[in-house]
């Protein structure tokens, strides 16, 4: 999970000013907060 998350910070934080590597960042943050909530899920149903 950190790792994915650091992935979102670095696109949040970043001062992007081409229009492709925006769009690139903006699926980059929503998959990767796809994937936390998902591996957040889980280890909620193992009881972790």
């Amino acid at each position: 999970i950190p790792h994915h998350a650091g992935a979102i910070l670095m696109c949040n934080q970043a001062e992007l000013q081409d229009p492709q590597i925006q769009e690139l960042c903006r699926g980059i943050v929503a998959g990767q907060q796809a994937e936390i909530d998902l591996m957040k899920a889980k280890l909620a149903e193992l009881g972790r």
